[in-house]
């Protein structure tokens, strides 16, 4: 962990909410020195790869997400006529 910036932009040194800044490998927290930080939640999202129904390509997603995907693509379709 480090602390914020020493530059004009951050003249006080408090930095309202602290900042995660992924670097190769590493995560770095950037915060100011009042705060104390105990835990970080990493949430990584990414697209799924890409499938078709008219090969073997298998989907990865589990079998859950297929009914609200089928359902908004038909929304999304409908409204669009």
């Amino acid at each position: 962990m480090m602390y914020a910036i020493e530059s004009y932009y951050n003249d006080g040194r408090i930095l309202r909410n602290p900042v995660a800044i992924l670097e190769g490998d590493k995560l770095k927290v950037v915060h100011d020195k009042y705060t104390t930080v105990d835990a970080v939640d990493l949430i990584y999202l990414r697209l799924p790869s890409k499938f078709s129904i008219l090969t073997d390509t298998a989907c990865e997603l589990p079998y859950e997400c297929f009914e609200p995907l089928v359902n908004g693509a038909l929304d999304l379709y409908i409204r669009h006529l």
